[in-house]
């Protein structure tokens, strides 16, 4: 019985510095977003907190749309502005609102043209539109 009860402390103890930096690690991501206007950082920081925690995904997609407009040329422009749409849209939607997703995704669609008419991105967009038509329980879309 020691040995076991023995083993298990060991394996706590070892365990307990894995814990605590992980729990430093989120609090490191959203500094850096505040310090950067980086669109493509802004970017990746969204899409990494989309899963855990969408509210903050939307607030930072948020962001990078005004950066992508403030600081990006209009070729790139358009297809940025879109991500960070659909970034938004996806966010909304697993915050169960519906309608605010629809409009961002809406409008991300209609950005992509052309040559992008078959990108990734119009994939993520058209799939998320599939889950608002879904939570409006509009199965006809």
């Amino acid at each position: 019985m020691m040995r076991v009860t023995g083993w298990c402390c060991a394996i706590a103890m070892g365990l307990a510095p894995m814990a605590v930096t992980a729990q430093q690690a989120p609090m490191n991501s959203g500094q850096s977003v505040k310090a950067s206007r980086d669109p493509e950082a802004l970017l990746l920081q969204a899409k990494d907190q989309m899963r855990g925690n969408p509210s903050e995904a939307v607030r930072i997609a948020t962001q990078a749309e005004a950066a992508i407009r403030s600081r990006m040329a209009p070729p790139e422009r358009a297809a940025k502005t879109a991500e960070a749409l659909w970034l938004q849209g996806e966010g909304l939607l697993r915050l169960s609102d519906a309608d605010a997703a629809s409009e961002r995704i809406e409008r991300a669609l209609t950005l992509l043209s052309g040559a992008q008419s078959r990108s990734l991105l119009r994939g993520e967009l058209l799939l998320t539109r599939g889950g608002v038509a879904t939570a409006k329980a509009n199965v006809s879309e």
